[in-house]
């Protein structure tokens, strides 16, 4: 990863923090970006589609997914992910939407672990994609309690 790529993926940690700290400040309408708790929903389904969209395309760029290989199942699994992540953000509020968006993220880094041992992504960027999902996957598990104790 080049400068710049790293410092974009931890800049994008900003709104997840940023946006849970003004919630727990209870600081419910930011101007331009309305409802606060909303505002990280929209977030973290975007980024969430983004890094999905991300291991999917690591994955075809290098298969032709004519066999029962890996790279075939690690493309049905995230079109898998993209699915259940668009009936997470319709079909749940607060806590339990927070705690799925929590464990797809977990779960797209599971899957760009496969990536990594399979050779398609590199150890600096395997190292950063840690980090950053360990921050993202704290604050949307933190929110996740945060709402269900409030509830």
């Amino acid at each position: 990863m080049n400068p710049l790529q790293k410092r974009l993926t931890y800049a994008g940690t900003i709104p997840f923090w940023g946006l849970a700290g003004f919630i727990f400040l209870g600081v419910s309408e930011l101007p331009l970006l309305g409802s606060t708790p909303h505002a990280l929903t929209l977030y973290a389904t975007v980024i969430a589609a983004f890094m999905m969209g991300s291991s999917w395309g690591s994955n075809l760029s290098q298969s032709s997914l004519h066999d029962d290989s890996s790279e075939r199942k690690t493309a049905l699994v995230t079109n898998a992910q993209t699915i259940l992540l668009w009936l997470g953000v319709i079909a749940s509020d607060g806590g339990l939407r927070y705690l799925i968006l929590a464990t797809l993220f977990a779960w797209v880094l599971w899957l760009d672990r496969a990536l990594f041992v399979n050779g398609k992504i590199t150890a600096d960027y395997w190292f950063h994609r840690k980090i950053v999902t360990a921050i993202v996957v704290a604050v949307l598990l933190a929110m996740s309690v945060f709402s269900f104790t409030r509830m």
